[in-house]
């Protein structure tokens, strides 16, 4: 509905299963109640498909619609003669009407049990172009306790049906209206509970847009419903946003972007309209007043777009610091505004001070705390569902209406029976009395019923509700009966005799008899509707530890895989880590016996060159000596004597010795010509030394 059932590589991947596997997912399509294509979806196209065909005139101008309709015309009437319609419920009262239709109170024919149904006209919403298909979504897929849930929905030629659970405490401005001022413990305790709506509302994808207390409910146990969706939208599922031109929603309750979005260029908004309208709501539970409220509208919006100036705070009124800090970061810029938020703790709500676990105890110390209001506090955001409440409302019985807004009047004994009993969708004579608007002997085709095809619903819930058939059931009406009343000898505690009219002048007996088992009969059912609340709040918990046990399931059977994997890449590496070692010691082992090699080369070598030095300063040492000689003879050199053959044999090269041989001769030759020039000096041929 909102978007494809596959994507396409997904429909590709769906043509190469087999046919057993093809067939095993075409039912599974087919019978799951939040699917896009069940039962009740093909039946609504059928018979729609029917209804606009019966609105064109001359049919016999198609052949091929001619022959549709009449293989099909017996079909679909015995299917709109066995499908769920309004004649399935039994009117009780009226207790509410908007500008679409209508909401009563009803009994279900089959099971006895009280529920709300929502009547919309057809045409009314097509005009208006309302958006009926949200809030049917919300509340068909919906398994919060927080949210009201849809059990049926149904459709005939007029009229949507949306039979709903009866949420008998009246809505929350009501009581606001009754108590007149709020202590700030009831204030935090039902806007924890709204937190909680807000968020699973907002997991499915969807804005409320008009977050009020007159669509907060409360149920026989004094706990909020939120309720009224007929202005929610489903966001973008890439950037969580929408884009509108049109400002919906309650004035007061209206955030600046909302309004900001009515442009000509438009704006994008998102889950943070819902908190800003959180914070007026807060605001108005404390303080007795909206916020920004004005006579008039325009001065309403001129005072929410400059919420930084007109944002004041009765003083007087004593009233804590942390829920004055929650209103402001409500009531803010929407980049700072607090939400739900996990990744942002600073902006997570659930963080807020004044929801905080030692709030109660700090107002305590601060003697701000009303005794009364303990049992109220002692909370957190697990087991808020399972705590007293503030408001307890008390139902004489089941159908009591009284909790509901005093405006909206019930509808009651003689004006029951005037109530004018809605076409039947398998009504032959209802299809016959829609109107063509085509001219005579013109085909059209407009396809107006289409717009409401796949409308219809039927919860799987109700097979879990189904265990209080029984107790409503006729025959089992002796033993309720019997149950509940004492056993005495009159006939007259015989159930026929109560249950039908009596034909007998009513006695005393009798009529204290008929009391008793009203009385009976009234606590029974008040009881039944708290169990049956009770049920709803236990398969709801009950599916949501579900949930959490397969996710932790699958997270151990995940941590199981990683750790057989981490072991496996544990061995696998411990192998290569001794591979390793044990090839790095060879090599090191390998590198030691070369190191010691070359340290024994290198050692000798340097013994070498140790001996040729000393040979060569011996060499130095002589080739002076013969120097001094020469000089001191005066004498031209002769010859050198060659060395004895008893040098060693580690003597210099050839090169080397001639090298030193040239040395020697020309100091030699120096030494003569010295000798030849006049000395006035004394000469010091040490100089000449090498």
């Amino acid at each position: 509905m909102y978007a494809s059932m596959f994507s396409s590589e997904e429909l590709l991947r769906l043509g190469d299963l087999d046919i057993k596997e093809r067939l095993v997912i075409l039912e599974d399509i087919i019978s799951n109640p939040q699917s896009e294509c069940t039962i009740e979806t093909l039946l609504d196209i059928l018979i729609s498909l029917m209804q606009e065909f019966r609105r064109v005139q001359k049919l016999e101008t198609n052949e091929n619609i001619l022959n549709f309709f009449n293989r099909y015309e017996q079909i679909v009437s015995k299917l709109q003669i066995l499908r769920r319609n309004s004649t399935d419920f039994s009117f009780v009262a009226q207790i509410g009407r908007g500008a679409f239709g209508r909401v009563n109170l009803v009994r279900e024919k089959a099971t006895g049990r009280v529920l709300a149904m929502k009547v919309m006209h057809k045409t009314r919403m097509i005009s208006h172009r309302a958006d009926f298909w949200a809030e049917r979504q919300i509340m068909s897929s919906s398994t919060s306790p927080w949210i009201v849930r849809l059990y049926y929905a149904f459709q005939d030629v007029k009229n949507l049906y949306m039979v709903m659970e009866y949420v008998p405490g009246g809505n929350l401005v009501s009581w606001m209206d009754e108590i007149e001022v709020l202590s700030e413990a009831v204030c935090r305790f039902y806007a924890a509970e709204v937190v909680l709506a807000l968020t699973d509302l907002h997991k499915m994808g969807f804005i409320h847009r008009d977050l009020k207390p007159d669509n907060l409910l409360l149920d026989a146990g004094g706990h909020v419903k939120l309720a009224d969706f007929g202005t929610s939208i489903f966001v973008d599922p890439d950037t969580c946003k929408v884009r509108s031109q049109t400002a919906v929603g309650t004035p007061d309750y209206i955030s600046p972007e909302v309004l900001l979005s009515q442009s000509t260029t438009g704006g994008e908004y998102g889950f943070e309209v819902d908190w800003w309208a959180l914070g007026v709501l807060i605001y108005e539970m404390l303080f007795g007043e909206t916020p920004f409220y004005s006579e008039s509208l325009i001065n309403t919006y001129s005072k929410i777009m400059s919420y930084q100036k007109s944002l004041n705070f009765d003083h007087d009124l004593d009233i804590s610091s942390d829920a004055v800090a929650l209103i402001k970061h409500l009531l803010c810029d929407r980049d700072e505004r607090m939400g739900v938020c996990p990744d942002q703790p600073e902006r997570h709500i659930y963080n807020a001070d004044w929801f905080a676990l030692d709030w109660a105890k700090r107002q305590q110390a601060m003697s701000k705390l009303e005794p009364a209001d303990l049992d109220i506090t002692n909370w957190t955001w697990d087991n808020i569902r399972a705590s007293p409440t503030p408001f307890q409302p008390q139902l004489s019985n089941e159908t009591d209406v009284n909790s509901d807004d005093p405006e909206e009047t019930p509808v009651s004994g003689d004006e029951e029976k005037k109530v004018v009993k809605s076409n039947d969708v398998g009504s032959s004579s209802a299809m016959n009395q829609s109107s063509c608007s085509s001219a005579a002997g013109t085909f059209m085709f407009q396809a107006e019923d289409l717009n409401f095809a796949g409308f219809s619903f039927a919860s799987s819930q109700l097979q879990n509700l189904s265990l209080f058939a029984d107790l409503y059931s006729r025959d089992a009406a002796k033993d309720r009966f019997s149950l509940v009343l004492p056993q005495p000898d009159s006939t007259f505690l015989d159930a026929k005799n109560l249950l039908a009219p009596l034909s007998e002048p009513e006695t005393s007996d009798s009529v204290d008899v008929l009391k008793s088992a009203s009385t009976a009969e009234t606590s029974l059912r008040f009881a039944l509707l708290r169990l049956e609340t009770q049920l709803e709040d236990a398969l709801h918990q009950n599916a949501e530890y579900e949930k959490e046990i397969e996710a932790l399931s699958d997270r151990i059977h995940e941590a199981m895989s990683n750790k057989k994997a981490a072991e496996a890449e544990l061995a696998s590496r411990d192998v290569l880590f001794r591979e390793q070692t044990e090839e790095h010691g060879r090599v090191l082992q390998t590198m030691r016996a070369e190191n010691v090699a070359s340290l024994t080369k290198l050692e000798a070598e340097i013994d070498r060159w140790k001996a040729l030095a000393e040979q060569e300063e011996c060499t130095r040492r002589r080739a002076t000596e013969m120097a001094d000689r020469v000089a001191s003879r005066g004498s031209t050199p002769g010859p050198m004597t060659p060395a004895s053959n008893t040098a060693p044999s580690t003597t210099p090269t050839a090169n080397s010795s001639d090298s030193l041989l040239v040395r020697v001769r020309e100091l030699a030759e120096r030494a003569q010509r010295a000798e030849k020039k006049p000395r006035n000096k004394p000469r010091n041929w040490r100089l000449f030394r090498l």
